[in-house]
């Protein structure tokens, strides 16, 4: 649409308009840069007054055979609801941005992380359950069991243990009740006990 259509019921209100490229039209001199007005593309307006009864467009009409070029996925920055046909613009969007994960994207550039994939055994009854694990790679249960203390606020705390025994975890303190700093917690006697 020609920019004198676009305008004509506002024209003597005008001063200029700008595109994004800077180009202007400017009525007053007859001067029209910009040419025809390109849907989806922004424009500033300049006028003498506001106009608030004014409708830029008021009505679009986009036949079958018109296309509209833009970005077509919707998790890209720059997605063009109304293209009809993607143009290989589309930038960034949201991924995983994580780079352990199983499905690292490195295009991504909004973090996305309930949608990362980690694999690892996700049966919780499996000795070796995995809780950050997404996606079960089939190890569940493989491997050697190993029992131990599992808590690493114990003395004898094993970080290969898969399993926790139920009472093989020491704490080192004073075990004797009628000592000034008895320990209740203490399962073995390390000395330090004071009258």
């Amino acid at each position: 649409m020609d920019l004198f259509d676009a305008f004509q019921t506002i024209l003597d209100q005008v001063i200029i308009v700008k595109d994004a490229e800077g180009t202007t039209f400017i009525p007053e001199y007859g001067f029209n840069g910009i040419g025809d007005l390109i849907y989806s593309s922004g424009y500033q307006i300049k006028t003498t007054q506001e106009i608030t009864d004014f409708s830029f467009c008021p009505t679009l009409i986009v036949s079958q055979s018109m296309s509209i070029e833009g970005c077509l996925d919707p998790s890209a920055m720059n997605f063009n609801p109304q293209a009809t046909d993607d143009d290989g613009s589309c930038e960034g969007g949201e991924g995983c941005t994580d780079l352990s994960a199983e499905n690292y994207n490195l295009e991504a550039t909004n973090s996305c992380p309930s949608c990362c994939d980690f694999n690892g055994c996700t049966d919780a009854t499996a000795f070796n359950y995995d809780p950050g694990a997404t996606l079960d790679d089939g190890s569940c249960g493989e491997g050697e069991e190993i029992f131990g203390c599992t808590d690493l606020s114990a003395d004898n705390y094993n970080l290969e243990a898969h399993t926790s025994c139920a009472s093989c975890c020491d704490f080192n303190g004073c075990t004797d009740a009628t000592a000034f700093n008895y320990d209740e917690e203490a399962t073995l006697d390390d000395g330090s006990c004071f009258y």
